[in-house]
């Protein structure tokens, strides 16, 4: 019923793979390090220092805390990614969200409490991504870096602005 794959640290330091495969449940708090998959049912919370992979069949109720969070199926609860968070376009996230940086594939469903925090460098990425989204007629909201909000076409018209302003100020620095 429960299958896990665990893997030590090898001597350069990289941590193995954890495997809680789909069918498996899993009731607690689970704890892991590295790059973690989770394919099967937790109820509980999750602990992750690493890169943490909640498959397609996944149904998880849980608070979550990773450093990169990659979401292809199904969370409910409390998720804070301390790096970033994707959402894939099989994803679904209902609860809270506390990110720095997140991308949202076409076809996902966010229904969450969100929270744009700064606790990574600042980048020249944007705060939100939505990678692959032709059909601008999907209502997305976010709230970005510098706490504006913005929603729909609007949404895409104020990422793309931020973009050329974040760029002419970069040309301008460049220059002096």
């Amino acid at each position: 019923m429960f299958h896990s794959k665990s893997r030590t640290a090898r001597p350069d330091g990289h941590m193995g793979v954890t495997i809680l495969s789909k069918g498996s449940t899993f009731t607690g708090t689970l704890c892991c390090r590295g790059i973690s998959r989770i394919g099967g049912n937790v109820d509980g919370g999750i602990s992750s220092e690493g890169t943490l992979i909640i498959e397609q069949d996944a149904e998880i109720i849980a608070d979550i805390k990773a450093d990169i969070l990659i979401i292809q199926g199904s969370v409910k609860g409390k998720v804070t990614a301390t790096k970033k968070t994707e959402l894939l376009k099989t994803s679904r996230l209902d609860g809270e969200l506390s990110t720095p940086l997140l991308e949202v594939e076409h076809g996902s469903c966010l229904n969450a409490t969100l929270t744009m925090s700064d606790s990574e460098p600042q980048t020249t990425e944007p705060a939100m991504k939505l990678v692959h989204s032709a059909d601008t007629s999907d209502s997305y909201k976010h709230q970005d870096k510098s706490g504006a909000k913005a929603g729909g076409v609007g949404n895409l018209k104020a990422l793309r602005t931020q973009k050329r302003h974040h760029k002419s100020q970069k040309q301008i620095s460049q220059r002096s």
